[in-house]
């Protein structure tokens, strides 16, 4: 959103603020966690545009059109930028998954990113 908007003054978003604003969203984001997250609101939003990516939607929240819904740390929202995040209340979390064929042939590097990732979250499926 932009740091003038009136939500930029809210720590957290709820369900309810989006009420009554325009929103843009992306195109995957109607997901059964977001669904859920939004209740019987959802029938209820002010959805004006769709996005695949993020930056995208973000040169329209800068030019006044609307508030993004988004992960944080996607677009520059720094001290020179208009823009802002704020975190969803209650969080909202989405699966994020890795996929490759079967047998591929990584490089090297590509490689050692995976065995890193397998390190990293050994408690999740890797294989």
């Amino acid at each position: 959103m932009r740091k003038d908007s009136p939500l930029a003054q809210k720590p957290f978003i709820q369900p309810a603020d989006l009420l009554d604003h325009p929103l843009i969203c992306s195109r995957q984001s109607m997901t059964e966690e977001m669904q859920k997250w939004l209740g019987e609101m959802l029938d209820k939003l002010n959805i004006i545009a769709t996005y695949d990516l993020l930056f995208n939607a973000s040169v329209m929240v800068r030019e006044g059109l609307g508030y993004a819904l988004g992960f944080d740390n996607i677009i520059y929202t720094g001290q020179e930028s208009p823009l802002c995040f704020r975190p969803l209340n209650p969080a909202l979390q989405s699966p994020m998954y890795i996929i490759w064929k079967k047998y591929q042939v990584f490089t090297p590097v590509a490689s050692v990113l995976l065995e890193e990732m397998k390190k990293q979250f050994s408690d999740t499926d890797l294989e």
